[in-house]
């Protein structure tokens, strides 16, 4: 997940606002999370997140069913996705 270089490149750097800051932590908490359980249910690292898998990990973590993990995950992904095209232009 690249989301852990954009986090440390925006910390380090300190470009960001602090609001901002928090989102990319809180992204960055939400995809490892995600990554963990995915690598649980595969029993092995892998870190594709098939749709096979979406409903094991959505209960690992507690959703009511894959279409709200999705969204949330989709959701975070937006966030690292939006750092990087403002760190890219800089």
């Amino acid at each position: 997940i690249a989301s852990g270089t954009v986090q440390a490149y925006v910390f380090a750097t300190g470009d960001v606002p602090p609001g901002e800051r928090a989102r990319i932590a809180d992204a960055h908490e939400f995809l490892l999370r995600v990554r963990h359980a995915l690598h649980y249910a595969c029993g092995r690292r892998f870190d594709a997140l098939t749709r096979v898998r979406q409903d094991e990990v959505a209960a690992t973590l507690g959703y009511p069913d894959a279409r709200d993990l999705m969204a949330e995950y989709y959701s975070h992904a937006e966030v690292v996705h939006a750092v990087e095209r403002e760190m890219a232009g800089k």
